[in-house]
């Protein structure tokens, strides 16, 4: 699948490639695919619609609201709404370069056409439509520039449109899907069922309160997404798994899960829609079991997952030195202490000595990474025991009757390294 998408030779080329496995990354990324939409205002008075389709690309000027202007991205679909005497929506276009300064009209933004609409929704319209009247430019009786709308908002008003204009379907429909094949998401305490699969959220209304609205969540617009195309893979990538209350946040999803029951259907509690996680979505989940064991991940979701341990891969780390001292031997000796004293979980990862390009190699850059991200681990584990960190790196680094670290060797990446040989090389030969 991923050589398809990239024409790499294999997946297994792309892997080893951090570059082009990073690219790949953010092209299938979701945050990538989404799009926002805008409602942008034209004053006959200054320039009409119709100059877009007949010039093909204008430059627009930099007004209210402000906020908005560079949020706007290339590529992001516009609304474009003509006022007085108009009062209506006219015509559809694409942000064609974001903000920009210019020399004599200030920064502007660029607009290609994309369709014409007739019969678009008047003010009157949108006033009295339950959804649109909470958006952002009816509420500000479209007394500016630049608008934004919320995805909602953006699915009601296309339905609209195409229900009456059918010819502009080509141009709504995946124009902001929000998903793509790649959905990548952070779990944490707060993370609710709500973000998940739907729930309630507050929005402004016309007046200036708050009312709540039904909304559906990430997870339920991933499905929602595969569930339309049918062979086409989707990928929920959720890191920290396991520091969110697991079982709260996938709710009665949690049946679905299992491959036997992919395509049955439960009923939501809330919208009470049908709802089923089609079989070409998969879901991957991260978690650090040194900060949390798997122990306190509820049963229930353990056992619909299949798990698969990543443990430090010193061999990443073979023909790279620094100084005498050879970084996979150095990581194996290390980790060989600290599980002895702390156990397997709490062993260092081969990424701390690695950059893009491969083992790390220079002395400066080794020191810091030693200094700033494996030292402090060290010093955690041994709790101010210093008579047990010096078992771990050597007693030319830290004097064990004084509970002091030599902070001039630690500094000097060259004496470092001589050190850390001194602890390591000699361990190894004996």
């Amino acid at each position: 699948w991923l050589s398809r998408k990239t024409g790499h030779a294999s997946p297994e080329l792309l892997l080893g490639d951090p570059i082009a496995f990073g690219e790949v990354e953010q092209k299938l990324s979701t945050a990538q695919v989404s799009r926002k939409v805008w409602w942008v205002v034209a004053n006959p008075k200054e320039w009409s619609w119709d100059r877009l389709f007949k010039e093909k690309r204008v430059d627009y000027r930099y007004g209210r609201l402000q906020r908005n202007y560079p949020l706007v991205r290339k590529g992001d679909l516009v609304v474009g709404y003509q006022s007085t005497p108009d009062k209506r929506i006219v015509a559809l276009a694409r942000i064609a370069r974001e903000l920009y300064p210019t020399a004599d009209r200030g920064s502007v933004i660029d607009l290609e056409a994309v369709a014409p609409i007739d019969n678009g929704l008047t003010y009157e319209e949108l006033q009295s439509d339950p959804i649109l009247t909470a958006s952002e430019p009816v509420r500000m009786r479209c007394q500016g520039t630049l608008f934004a709308l919320t995805e909602d908002e953006f699915d009601h008003l296309a339905a609209l449109l195409t229900e009456r204009n059918p010819d502009l379907r080509r141009h709504l429909e995946g124009s902001v899907t929000g998903v793509g094949p790649l959905t990548r998401l952070t779990f944490h305490a707060s993370y609710s069922y709500e973000d998940f699969i739907e729930g309630f959220r507050p929005v402004d209304t016309k007046g200036g309160n708050l009312t709540l609205r039904l909304e559906d969540g990430i997870f339920k617009r991933v499905c929602r997404e595969a569930q339309a195309n049918p062979n086409k893979p989707y990928l929920v990538l959720i890191d920290e798994i396991n520091r969110a209350n697991v079982a709260k946040v996938f709710g009665e999803i949690i049946t679905l899960l299992e491959k036997d029951k992919r395509g049955m259907s439960v009923s939501l509690p809330q919208s009470k829609e049908a709802f089923a996680i089609p079989s070409n979505v998969y879901v991957l989940g991260t978690m650090n079991t040194a900060d949390r064991s798997i122990k306190l991940l509820d049963a229930a979701l353990r056992r619909r997952f299949s798990f698969i341990e990543l443990m430090p891969d010193s061999s990443l780390l073979t023909g790279g030195k620094v100084g005498n001292l050879a970084l996979d031997e150095f990581l194996d000796e290390l980790n060989r202490r600290i599980a002895a004293k702390e156990g397997r979980e709490k062993q260092i990862g081969h990424s701390f000595l690695m950059d893009s390009s491969g083992p790390v190699s220079d002395p400066e850059e080794f020191a810091r990474r030693f200094r700033q991200d494996i030292l402090p681990l060290l010093q955690e584990y041994c709790y101010e025991d210093y008579r047990l960190l010096a078992d771990y790196i050597g007693e030319t680094l830290v004097d064990k009757d004084a509970q002091l670290l030599d902070e001039e060797r630690l500094r000097d990446p060259d004496e470092l390294v001589r050190a850390l040989e001194l602890a390591f090389i000699k361990a190894g030969e004996v």
